[in-house]
């Protein structure tokens, strides 16, 4: 039973909304109007709990099921064990042949079945009661030597019993020579470098007959313990997220996973071409979208022709159109109903860049002397533009501010290198000319080769850390023998700063810059470069000072620069990472569960990603400084897949613990030298078997840190005793709490450590963003790739990242993989002292009711 004092906390989860805009002028020379081909799909509905319980449910991640229903039926599941999956360990100093040692297990128990008075007799794989039948079958082998294939351990270790018992082994049946050497492999006892590692079975047994089954392999003499195995829970909080678009896919189309139900005779004949929905923002300040157009387009992006006419449908004007508009395109903010119901419904509100905004400048308004703010910039197209007898990719943009604030763009003229003028009543022949040329308000051309900002300067602004600001907001007063931050006005280079209109016209850049409240660490640092023109920026990057002001431009660590031989790899222990996503360094993955049977389409494969968490926290680590989609906190950061979890977000703790193991022995080959696991399961410190289960998890742990691996793990999100949570409280991994949105005070959600621990346990817990985390998510999951989450699963790669690029700068490169994140914690220690603002309400310094949470990260590499 769940402890009285087990509580678990559902939030909603909703992408903070942008700003606004003006209806786009679309070509109307469109082509038969398309037709609904069936009732949208709402989506599969939650599997139930009694369902979840009938196929031994594993592993709940990141559940679909509804906030209300998040409480009492989550914290059963979350303590749950496994029914007939136990983990078998062997003492170590017996076991380095885990086949002879697996062998010996196996006749031991066939002799003790043989012995039960009343001939109740298990059989593992066999409907019948015969007396040769397998006492239990191996579903994994636990160990370094199978570490690479555990499942191809399994079927040799299902032989070895079959062979020891003079029973068949079914599917998994091996030759008589095979079994004969099997049967004579000897026990031998381990040298002293083995004796640490762990080495056991994964083992399935009837339920009719479990608890005698397990008592006698119990009583073996080369067992060292039998632990029933466990449910998990990723740590991402739980609700209904609500999906945002990056304002950039409003003008380049939108892919629907519904789209297929739309008939369009002609127009989708032609193979590769798919369906794009185009939009603009609404609403009183912008921040929601309202679809106006779909067209159907080749991949290139030219619109597919049907009998001479462009393949477009757009909103239907007057009252007998507004069933039909509601059906295809929904309704300004609301999808509901509408056939693409999949695609978001609200602009995600994360915005940065080197040059996050565009500079207003001053031009003489046309017939008065008068002078007006205009916006410039020079854009370079993805194919080319005609204008008049020439064709061109670069244009000279040129707009003004618009939206409820005047702080979004809305272009409005486009001139040519060579003097041709286009507006939006004078473009080329372009099917979706005002869209691709000219986007709308707060959302740029969709040609733009590169990403475009959206919004317009302040007309005074500072700039701090990256982040537009109030003037008075960089304030900053650093601690004793450290000199306290001052407001700097400097002229921007060429290439740098972001010039802005100031109060006195002159145009300039004003930086705030917090490096003088900085500890310098000693060691060489990363390169830095400037983050790329309207990447989006999350909001957890700015307070951990991964951005900083280098110029009057926000910059990032260049990790993709690093060479080969510098870079660290990151392995994601999760529900795997879509290998497809254009944000992130995929570079390989391995799987270590297999694929639901009541997931449609659902896949091992670890490049596939069916429940999108996994490339969430990959996105988090490393999403690339390319100017599109997010930036990671260690931007291009080699990201390796070990997928633990199946397309529902289920698996099971030992398969998590398998993925651990497999990169202590197999990963760190490949470069793997962070593992992050945004994850936990529940088990009372009162239940009997506590103690053996979390020296089990701390151990396999321990072999990955003792490799030199550093172990990054979700505290949990239930604001409770972490005690309570594996693999959160081992010895040796940094366990980490979250912050709120704007990192003032712990997140309501996260775990923490009773304060009146000691010292030694309070040196592991390391606070870190986590509540409204924009990400890379796989398109399955959200059509524009990109969520916003929360939860102490979003905070743990933030931790993750900084480790990975402290190792790359050469920082934290002795010892253990734990005495590598130490510094992490030195470093956020050292920064406190010289900047006291930099913490937050109840960090290390102020606990809060006894609680716990650690001091907050700080990217000092």
């Amino acid at each position: 039973m769940m402890p009285a004092r087990m509580k678990f906390t559902s939030i909603l989860l909703v992408c903070a909304l942008g700003l606004a805009a003006a209806r786009p002028v679309v070509s109307r020379n469109s082509v038969n109007r398309p037709t609904i081909g069936g009732a949208s799909n709402a989506g599969s509905s939650a599997t139930s709990s009694r369902q979840l319980k009938q196929q031994g449910v594993e592993v709940l991640s990141v559940a679909a099921a509804a906030a209300a229903a998040a409480s009492q039926e989550q914290q059963q599941e979350l303590l749950a064990k496994l029914p007939g999956q136990y983990v078998v360990l062997f003492h170590a100093d017996q076991a380095c042949n885990l086949e002879a040692a697996t062998r010996r297990l196996a006749r031991h128990v066939q002799k003790e079945v043989a012995s039960w008075q009343d001939g109740e007799v298990s059989i593992a794989n066999s409907s019948s009661s015969s007396s040769n039948a397998l006492p239990f079958v191996v579903k994994r082998a636990l160990g370094p030597e199978h570490a690479a294939q555990p499942l191809a351990g399994a079927a040799q270790l299902t032989a070895a019993v079959a062979a020891a018992v003079g029973a068949p082994s079914g599917p998994q049946a091996v030759t008589a020579a095979a079994a004969a050497a099997a049967a004579a492999a000897p026990l031998r006892r381990c040298n002293r470098a083995a004796v640490n590692a762990t080495r056991g079975l994964v083992v399935g047994l009837e339920s009719g007959t479990e608890a005698r089954l397990v008592q006698a392999i119990r009583s073996a003499k080369v067992v060292k313990a039998v632990l029933q195995d466990r449910v998990a829970l990723s740590a991402q909080v739980y609700s209904a997220a609500t999906s945002c678009v990056l304002p950039q896919l409003l003008s380049t189309g939108l892919r629907s996973t519904k789209a297929a139900t739309i008939k369009w005779p002609g127009c989708t004949a032609a193979a590769g071409v798919e369906i794009r929905f185009f939009g603009e923002r609404c609403g009183a300040d912008l921040s929601k979208v309202r679809y106006t157009a779909m067209a159907a387009v080749f991949k290139s992006g030219a619109v597919a022709k049907y009998q001479g006419k462009d393949c477009i449908q757009t909103l239907r004007p007057g009252a007998a159109s507004a069933a039909w508009n509601k059906q295809m395109f929904g309704a300004c903010g609301d999808m509901k109903g509408a056939t693409a119901s999949d695609l978001p419904a609200a602009v995600c509100s994360a915005t940065g860049g080197a040059r996050s905004c565009i500079a207003r400048r001053q031009a003489a308004a046309s017939g008065s002397g008068r002078s007006s703010s205009v916006l410039t910039q020079r854009v370079n197209l993805k194919r080319a533009v005609k204008c008049g007898s020439q064709s061109t990719r670069v244009l000279d943009m040129e707009g003004a501010a618009c939206g409820p604030n005047s702080d979004l763009v809305q272009w409005t003229k486009a001139t040519t290198p060579n003097g041709c003028v286009l507006t939006p009543n004078k473009a080329p022949a372009l099917a979706l000319s005002t869209v691709e040329l000219f986007g709308s308000c707060g959302v740029p051309p969709g040609l733009a080769a590169a990403a475009v900002a959206v919004r317009a300067c302040p007309t005074n602004p500072v700039d701090c850390q990256g982040v537009w600001s109030d003037y008075s907001a960089c304030s900053v007063t650093c601690g004793a023998g450290f000199q306290s931050a001052t407001f700097t006005v400097t002229t921007p280079a060429a290439d740098g700063g972001i010039p802005c209109e100031a109060a006195d016209g002159e145009s300039r850049a004003r930086t705030c810059t917090l490096d003088a409240c900085s500890p310098v660490l000693t060691g060489p640092k990363l390169p830095r470069v400037p983050v790329l023109d309207g990447q989006i920026i999350p909001s957890g990057m700015p307070r951990i000072e991964a951005l900083r002001n280098s110029a009057g431009a926000a910059t990032v660590v260049d990790m993709a620069g690093l060479p080969v031989e510098q870079q660290v790899v990151v392995g994601v222990v999760d529900s795997g990472i879509d290998s497809t996503h254009p944000d992130l360094n995929y570079v390989g993955g391995q799987t270590f569960t297999e694929a639901s049977t009541s997931h449609p389409g659902d896949s091992a494969d670890p490049g596939i990603d069916h429940y999108g968490h996994g490339t969430h926290v990959a996105g988090i680590v490393g999403a690339k400084n390319n100017g599109f989609g997010t930036i990671g906190v260690a931007p291009g950061t080699p990201v390796y897949s070990l997928k633990v979890l199946d397309g529902n977000g289920k698996g099971s703790l030992s398969q998590v613990l398998e993925a651990v193991q497999w990169a202590a022995t197999e990963g760190i080959k490949l470069g793997i030298r962070v593992l992050n696991l945004s994850l936990a399961a529940a088990l009372d410190p009162t239940s009997p078997d506590y103690e053996e289960t979390r020296a089990y998890i701390c151990d396999v742990l321990k072999t990955a840190s003792d490799a030199g691996i550093s172990v990054v793990i979700a505290a949990g999100n239930y604001a409770q005793d972490l005690h309570y949570y594996l693999p959160a409280n081992c010895p040796g991994v940094a366990s980490v709490t979250a912050v709120d949105d704007d990192g003032s005070e712990p997140a309501s959600y996260t775990n923490f450590l009773p304060a009146d621990q000691s010292q030694d346990s309070e040196h592991y817990v390391l606070a870190a963003p986590g509540t409204g985390i924009m990400s890379t998510i796989s398109r399955e999951k959200d059509v524009t790739g990109y969520r916003e989450l929360s939860g102490t699963s979003m905070a743990s790669p933030h931790v993750a990242a900084l480790a990975a690029s402290c190792l790359a700068s050469g920082k934290c490169d002795a010892g253990s993989g734990y005495n590598k994140l130490r510094l992490l914690q030195e470093a956020a220690v050292a920064k406190l002292q010289a900047n006291p603002g930099y913490g937050f309400s109840g960090d290390a310094t102020n606990t809060i009711n006894n609680k716990y949470y650690g001091y907050l990260i700080w990217d000092g590499f």
